[in-house]
């Protein structure tokens, strides 16, 4: 037989014996009545021709073949059974029918019937397709049968039914047809085994490498569990850290949920020590961050509504801080300074609310500003008294100069009380000022020029007194020498700048920053100007050496314009060196 027709048979076989069951157990066992049905089938069919043949022939009896053909016929309904779906009835026929070929043989043949090896058979059919159970009751069966009909014969009670030259024959068929059956059924029962052991060790292969997947799969688990241990072990050292710290802290710290919520989730010792509460008797505070507070906050804003509002800016921004009025278990009202800020926790997010009760700083802080209010008295007093001194200087060299004739040395009283003049008047601006450390140069620098232009500028050439300053605050240090200097610098050129050929004569003095640490004075007139041949900084007069050394005095630099007129232009730093230090 080709390799193809083989292929067709085999296919044709496993499609006549293909089992319709899903559970492999049930489906083995219709596979089973199956293959056994068809086997006994066209055994019956193949003795059923011989049988046919051999009465034909006269030498066996007529009973052999209507015995095979009606076997034959039972196999086929056992077959359709089979595939209608009630292979659980079909597989008792083909036991039943050997045990009764069996009960046959033995009846008609007598002791000496083969009908042995067809008992074996039934027995051995009933245990693959019925059970141990069913096996032993057939065994039961076919031995008390073989027994019984044997004896019966044996006494006489059943005679000889068959002829020696027709049992000889009967007996060879019998015995080939039963043994080709107990044949076909063990290579059947073969196959089977050797199909199974293949399936056995092609799942032992495939279990082998499951295993060997699981294997690693239970290395890789073990891995990460013991990678996730140890990150539980660092979580519940961070939390027992966290707590720690959180029972610890000196500083008042409460957990609350984030709107709409408010919850206190957590509240440390400090917070119940600063709060005056028992945890155990008074769990109303804990109804909400306003419930700690009284009703209003100093700035009039009502505690609930600030604290609403602050939380919500921290849970926006992440943090915020903020002072408010808290107020104690027993009634009493504490300041605080309020630090919020936003965490999340196993996804969820909470705010931290640090508190610290300010009572003894604001205590302090009150006692600093009434002692630097104490100060700034002593100190306005203090510029009122030298502001008042320099009066009396000022009084003094006006009573010495109203004795003296010599127009000089009048000049020179006059000018030694305009620079006298000039240092009181920053004392005077301190006092009257809010700050006690700077004061407004542009009003103090206007105060200057109008007190020196009603004195010098007297006669029909009287110039012209032009004014541009900013709003410039300077400290004392640097008012002073600035003052002097624009005293000196505009009494001369009253003095000496103008006369009666010069047209619209006028002085400007321009007070401006340059950047924001640099400050630029300008004096100007369009006098006679500065001869060439005077270096203001080598001159015998004293006043010029008075501007050289205040200049320098203010850290700052001179540039000299001697074109039409002459000009100052003073720069300095707005701050000095040792008072930026």
């Amino acid at each position: 037989m080709t390799a193809p027709k083989i292929n067709q048979f085999i296919k044709f076989w496993n499609t006549l014996t293909a089992p319709r069951a899903e559970n492999p157990d049930i489906a083995r066992q219709e596979y089973m009545t199956r293959v056994i049905s068809i086997i006994t089938f066209i055994i019956a069919l193949i003795f059923n021709g011989i049988f046919l043949c051999g009465w034909l022939l006269g030498f066996l009896p007529l009973d052999s073949f209507i015995i095979t053909l009606a076997i034959m016929l039972i196999m086929a309904i056992s077959i359709c059974l089979t595939y209608r779906g009630h292979w659980r009835p079909a597989g008792y026929l083909p036991p039943i029918i050997i045990y009764l070929t069996a009960v046959y043989g033995s009846y008609v043949g007598g002791p000496g019937a083969p009908a042995m090896i067809i008992y074996v058979l039934a027995t051995i059919i009933t245990s693959i397709l019925l059970g141990l159970r069913a096996q032993w009751i057939m065994f039961a069966l076919c031995v008390a049968s073989y027994a019984g009909i044997g004896t019966a014969h044996i006494m006489g009670l059943i005679p000889q039914l068959r002829f020696p030259e027709t049992a000889f024959p009967n007996r060879v068929i019998i015995v080939t047809a039963t043994f080709m059956g107990i044949t076909a059924l063990l290579w059947f029962l073969v196959s089977q085994y050797r199909a199974a052991i293949g399936r056995a060790r092609s799942m032992t292969r495939e279990l082998e490498e499951i295993a060997s997947e699981l294997s690693e799969t239970n290395l890789n688990l073990e891995t990460e569990i013991a990678e996730r241990r140890r990150a539980e072990d660092a979580l519940k050292e961070s939390e027992e850290r966290y707590r720690l710290l959180f029972e610890s802290s000196r500083e008042a710290i409460v957990i609350i949920e984030p709107p709409p919520s408010f919850k206190y989730i957590a509240v440390n010792r400090a917070a119940l020590e600063m709060f005056k509460i028992d945890p155990d008797k008074d769990t109303t505070p804990f109804a909400g961050p306003w419930e700690l507070a009284p009703e209003l906050q100093p700035d009039g804003e009502t505690s609930r509504d600030k604290a609403i509002t602050m939380i919500q800016k921290a849970v926006t921004d992440g943090w915020c801080f903020f002072e408010f009025r808290h107020r104690r278990s027993n009634g009493e009202e504490f300041p605080s300074t309020v630090l919020l800020s936003k965490f999340v926790m196993r996804g969820k997010t909470f705010i931290q609310a640090s508190m610290r009760d300010v009572t003894e700083r604001k205590i302090a802080e009150e006692q600093i500003k009434d002692s630097l209010r104490e100060k700034e008295v002593l100190l306005k007093e203090i510029h009122h008294r030298v502001k008042n001194n320099f009066q009396i200087i000022i009084s003094l060299l006006n009573l010495q100069s109203g004795g003296i004739t010599d127009e000089n040395l009048r000049r020179l009283f006059n000018d030694s009380v305009n620079r006298i003049r000039a240092m009181a008047l920053v004392h005077e601006e301190l006092y009257q000022s809010e700050s006690i450390s700077d004061i407004d140069f542009a009003a103090y620098l206007r105060t200057i020029l109008e007190e020196l232009y009603a004195g010098y500028a007297v006669g029909p050439n009287r110039p012209e007194l032009i004014i541009e300053c900013e709003e410039i605050y300077l400290g004392i240090d640097q008012a002073i020498p600035c003052g002097l200097i624009l005293n000196e610098l505009v009494t001369n050129s009253l003095k000496y700048a103008f006369t009666e050929n010069v047209s619209g004569p006028h002085i400007k003095v321009t007070l401006r920053r340059s950047g924001e640490d640099t400050i630029v004075l300008t004096i100007s007139d369009n006098g006679i100007g500065l001869p060439q041949e005077v270096d203001p900084a080598a001159t015998a007069t004293l006043g010029l050496q008075l501007v050289s050394v205040l200049i320098k005095q203010i850290h700052g630099t001179c540039a000299i314009g001697r074109r039409d007129g002459t000009s100052w232009e003073i720069t300095f730093p707005a701050r000095l060196p040792s008072a930026t230090a």
